[in-house]
């Protein structure tokens, strides 16, 4: 556990004015008790994220709840986590990378931003190369950002290190 979700609550929290869109492995259930531990003003922070739960769903119909949430309200779009929302049964194959996000860059344009959350590889990497498989994926993304346990060998530590890399200098 490396508190990927906690940041991105937190982080998509202090959006206000967008309208974010969530798409959640994990059942409602989980999320449930995951949002009735969070601090009551942050709870009142949440009513712009609409999280689908995609727990069951193939790909197709996955893709196709994304793609009316693109090209309608959303401005922002989590895939949480990508592994389990594509149809790529060979992470390290770039072909089949560069074939799965096609679609989500295409529904995205450039109205509606996309965050893609991915696991790292195990032996982790070095400045935006720790994500699992081909590098067809992060050449893919205008900003990368990497979570890493603030003392590796710690797991007693909860802090973490969050790195950022991109095409903008602003990154």
């Amino acid at each position: 556990k490396s508190g990927k979700t906690e940041f991105l609550v937190r982080t998509t929290a202090a959006w206000g004015a967008e309208t974010v869109v969530w798409f959640t492995e994990e059942p409602e259930v989980i999320w449930e008790y995951r949002i009735n531990q969070l601090p009551n003003d942050l709870k009142g922070q949440l009513s712009h994220i609409t999280l689908v739960y995609v727990f069951g769903l193939s790909h197709v119909e996955i893709f196709d709840q994304f793609h009316a949430d693109a090209t309608k309200e959303a401005t922002v779009i989590i895939i949480d986590t990508l592994s389990k929302m594509w149809p790529v049964d060979k992470e390290n194959d770039a072909g089949q990378v560069d074939s799965a996000l096609l679609p989500f860059h295409e529904a995205l344009g450039e109205v509606c931003a996309g965050w893609l959350i991915h696991h790292p590889r195990k032996s982790d990497g070095e400045e935006a190369t720790s994500a699992r498989g081909s590098g067809a994926l992060p050449a893919f993304c205008d900003i990368i950002m990497e979570m890493r346990r603030y003392q590796a060998g710690s797991r007693a530590d909860r802090r973490r290190t969050i790195s950022g890399y991109g095409r903008y200098e602003e990154t």
